[in-house]
């Protein structure tokens, strides 16, 4: 069982980055580089030993919107002049 005030943060939607990366398949690893190279990256460091929390909601929003935008870059439809310029050369 976890310690109480843990209990109080899931409560609030805060994890840490161990629940976190189990809950959602990854590994810490990634979730520490996700932190570290991602400014929007939602969480909070609570310690001085940066100790990470993650807002659930934050992060399932900033997931999905990450998510769409790879979408719109990588199945992006070229323009017309793009196209035009491909097709003449």
């Amino acid at each position: 069982m976890p310690p109480i005030g843990e209990l109080k943060l899931i409560r609030c939607g805060l994890v840490n980055v161990k629940t976190l990366a189990s809950h959602y398949g990854m590994s810490k690893s990634t979730v520490y580089e996700l932190i570290k190279t991602d400014p929007n990256f939602p969480c909070i460091n609570t310690g001085v030993k940066k100790k990470f929390m993650i807002d659930v909601a934050k992060f399932e929003i900033w997931m999905s919107q990450r998510t769409e935008k790879q979408k719109s870059v990588h199945f992006a439809f070229p323009l017309a002049d793009e196209l035009m310029r491909r097709f003449k050369k």
